[in-house]
């Protein structure tokens, strides 16, 4: 619902058609955008709007993210991406190269990078404000309701510190040579590791960075993110306080902390670091730029998060080559 209502919310894009295997929600959205071409297979719907598409947005469960990215290349559409970008190296080499064959665009939606705050911290990298970086700790926690949800096609790693981990690669511009992981199965009953800590080693870069996530936060909790993220450099350092969204309101109900950075509603229409990735998609398929964050970002981060994802499973560092 988020992208099509984006997609439908751009004055340079048309939304021309929406997929969803729940015929409820697929006719609920339908009605709700005023989206007549309605389709309940992906297939059906490139074959039946083939010549009516430039993009398609996939955010679907990680296990079909692949196929439904190489049927649309193999047909010379751009694909907008859902993080994780897939669930194997191999189903993003494919990627790649059917992005390069088909000369199209391919973006990863690492929203974090089109959050103003982010943004800000990594041109004072940039500028060299604080010196080489040493180090970079994230912690992100989140409400077990996503355990609920995003637990049932994929895991802690790849759905949520693949956040962090996209972010520690894009502030260090360097990939770690080990990572060591480990986590406890507390909450879920699917075999999930409900927390984990990673640590990253750059021995190149003379850096190291720490992960901490979970997602176990009571419903209770007034919002439901929690996250942070520091960056140490020799001569300063950043501090990113991503829940402090200038916001609280409080009621008999309780202490909340609305969203106002990764996708707000305000005053009807979706607002945040969401609708900006999506505009600048939007804005790279209209003026034919490369996209500052394609397959390769994606699968970059996708090879530590599988890492992470291995060293907590033998409870061994795993070393990564590049």
């Amino acid at each position: 619902m988020l992208h099509a209502r984006l997609y439908h919310d751009n004055p340079h894009s048309k939304l021309v058609a929406l997929c969803d295997s729940n015929n409820a929600s697929l006719k609920k959205v339908g009605k709700i955008l005023g989206v007549k071409r309605l389709y309940e297979d992906y297939r059906e719907m490139l074959a039946g709007e083939e010549g009516e598409l430039d993009v398609v947005s996939i955010a679907t469960p990680d296990k079909s993210h692949a196929q439904i990215a190489l049927a649309a290349l193999a047909l010379n559409k751009n694909v907008f991406l859902e993080k994780p970008m897939c669930r194997t190296l191999e189903e993003a080499d494919r990627i790649i190269d059917a992005s390069e064959v088909s000369k199209r665009k391919v973006m990863v939606d690492f929203l974090l990078r089109f959050d103003p705050r982010y943004i800000k911290a990594r041109e004072a990298v940039k500028r060299g404000d604080l010196g080489r970086v040493l180090a970079v700790h994230a912690r992100r926690h989140a409400s077990s309701e996503f355990a609920k949800t995003h637990g049932r096609f994929s895991n802690l790693f790849r759905s949520s510190t693949v956040h962090d981990i996209d972010l520690i690669l894009w502030f260090t511009s360097a990939f770690p040579d080990r990572v060591y992981a480990t986590g406890n199965k507390s909450v879920a009953s699917r075999g999930l590791d409900d927390s984990v800590l990673g640590i990253l080693e750059f021995k190149d870069a003379g850096a190291i960075a720490s992960i901490d996530a979970n997602w176990v936060l009571p419903r209770s909790f007034p919002s439901q993110i929690e996250s942070e993220l520091r960056i140490v450099g020799s001569k300063g350092i950043v501090d990113i306080v991503a829940q402090d969204q200038g916001m609280e309101q409080a009621t008999e109900a309780g202490l909340k902390k609305p969203d106002l950075s990764f996708w707000p509603e305000l005053e009807g229409r979706i607002g945040g670091a969401l609708k900006n990735a999506v505009d600048y998609f939007i804005h790279c398929v209209r003026t034919d730029n490369e996209p500052s964050v394609g397959p390769r970002e994606g699968r970059n981060s996708l090879k530590v998060a599988l890492a992470l994802e291995e060293s907590a499973r033998t409870h061994k560092p795993v070393k990564l080559f590049w």
